[in-house]
């Protein structure tokens, strides 16, 4: 089951990351200073008010306390609404609202206040700008999707003081020992890609009235074959081999070989593509060149790729090698299955 929680204390711990992350890359932020280090604090319903610890402390308790202290930035996980279907496996979908509470006390000027607000909204839009998917304690995978975060009421609060609230909207989706498209990991020529929408078919060539019987004109057939395929959708995006590779293939049905000890524009090009369920041993490799490829734009929006590939024999002197897969170790694997 797929707690509020359990959700709360993820979302912590992933925005503590990021913020730690962010602090140490950047020596000019604001959400940190020889005083003051910013931390996130979310609960559920009722939570238990924190506004700060001594820094020191933290790390060893035994010492004398200082004025360097951990300045905790409330915050309410609230469902709004959810659904379970429970009728085969649990099928859970939460609507939930992140309700932050920013204190600007420790913070003497008008644009630092206004600066720290900006760095902690941009800090949450880009930890959740591409949504993803999280882990349950029980290793079950749910999905995510992040509202950007809009800046709320600022007020004195008992407690808090001066403080301005930032809120999202977040959907949680979960089904019990679910297999998330996340966890289908596809590479072509080495290069992870991230669909928009991907799938995976296997048709069968099949001889038909085999077996038929005529006095009850009932047809049976026979599979003398099958062909598996991929097909996906991706943004088409600027300065990746891989992405060169499917505009060229696009505009000129050609890619790079390798040929003769040099990289060559050859047709029939097969590459290289692996594709792994992870937490299992489910893995394979196979020799595969693209059956499609058509790109469609819309001004102003980014450009889109529409891909499909297929499964391909090699044979010598007919079917040409992507560089990648030339240069690599996988070749000799591959080929070595096609027996």
């Amino acid at each position: 089951m797929l707690e509020l929680s359990e959700l709360a204390l993820w979302l912590e711990n992933k925005i503590n990351t990021a913020l730690d992350t962010y602090t140490t890359v950047n020596n000019d932020t604001l959400l940190k200073s020889d005083r003051v280090k910013y931390k996130f604090k979310i609960d559920t319903d009722i939570g238990e008010h924190k506004g700060f610890d001594y820094l020191d402390l933290q790390d060893n308790p035994s010492i004398e306390r200082t004025n360097r202290i951990v300045r905790y930035i409330q915050a309410q996980l609230t469902q709004n609404n959810s659904s379970v279907d429970s009728t085969a496996f649990i099928d859970v979908t939460r609507n939930t609202t992140l309700e932050i509470l920013v204190p600007l006390n420790d913070i003497e000027t008008i644009d630092n206040k206004n600066g720290v607000v900006e760095e902690i909204r941009n800090l949450l839009d880009s930890t959740f700008s591409l949504n993803g998917f999280g882990e349950t304690a029980d290793g079950d995978t749910f999905s995510y999707e992040f509202g950007l975060a809009t800046t709320g009421a600022r007020n004195l609060r008992t407690l808090v003081g001066d403080s301005v609230t930032l809120i999202a909207f977040i959907n949680f989706y979960y089904v019990e020992s679910g297999l998330n498209s996340s966890d289908v990991e596809i590479k072509i020529d080495n290069t992870v890609i991230t669909p928009i929408r991907f799938g995976m078919s296997r048709g069968a060539t099949q001889q038909t009235n085999t077996f038929s019987d005529d006095t009850r004109m009932v047809a049976m057939n026979t599979t003398t074959s099958s062909l598996f395929s991929i097909n996906f959708d991706v943004v088409a995006r600027k300065g990746t081999p891989l992405y060169a590779t499917m505009y060229r293939h696009l505009l000129t049905g050609k890619s790079g070989a390798y040929a003769g000890g040099l990289e060559q524009q050859k047709p029939n090009v097969a590459h290289a593509v692996e594709i792994r369920i992870k937490d299992t041993d489910v893995r394979t490799i196979k020799l595969m060149s693209f059956e499609s490829v058509s790109m469609s734009g819309q001004n102003p929006l980014i450009a889109s790729l529409s891909v499909t590939m297929v499964e391909t024999k090699y044979v010598e002197g007919l079917t040409n090698i992507s560089t990648v897969v030339s240069l690599g170790s996988v070749l000799d694997a591959i080929l070595e299955e096609q027996k």
